[in-house]
């Protein structure tokens, strides 16, 4: 019987995470399908975005501005290195990996700029650019629930 009920509260529609989850998965879809001709995905993109922003940061720097563990970054960033998107220095004054873009780093993230810059666009117009405001409010007061 409890099984029961708890299947009456569990369903897509009910559970608050797996919409947020089914909604990310969905719109991540779209932006790597487009990004897919440069064999790169939306999380990719990010990294390379964040690591440009960032200015040579550290994995611990990265994994904060990006708010995911440090296995999942270095894991990440590993794929990168295999591409040859970026590279790995050790700072000489703390000998800490640092991260940088490499020449085929840089013209990635500048090709896959301007193909997130259209797919943003098109998401915005199926969206509702009046829509946008109110999501973004949303999504910050998601991102700062604490209970």
């Amino acid at each position: 019987m409890q099984i029961s009920v708890y299947a009456h509260y569990m369903n897509d529609t009910s559970c608050m995470c797996i919409s947020i989850r089914k909604a990310a998965n969905h719109i991540s879809k779209v932006y790597d399908r487009e990004l897919s001709v440069l064999d790169i995905k939306i999380t990719q993109y990010s990294a390379l975005k964040n690591i440009q922003a960032l200015g040579n940061p550290s994995v611990n720097e990265i994994s904060k501005k990006l708010d995911l563990e440090r296995t999942t970054v270095l894991r990440n960033l590993d794929k990168l290195k295999k591409m040859d998107l970026i590279s790995y220095k050790k700072n000489d004054v703390y000998k800490v990996k640092v991260i940088s873009l490499t020449v085929n780093g840089r013209k990635k993230l500048n090709d896959a700029k301007v193909i997130w810059e259209k797919t943003q666009q098109n998401f915005l117009n199926a969206f509702g650019s009046n829509n946008k405001n109110q999501f973004d409010t949303l999504m910050n007061k998601i991102s700062k629930l604490n209970f």
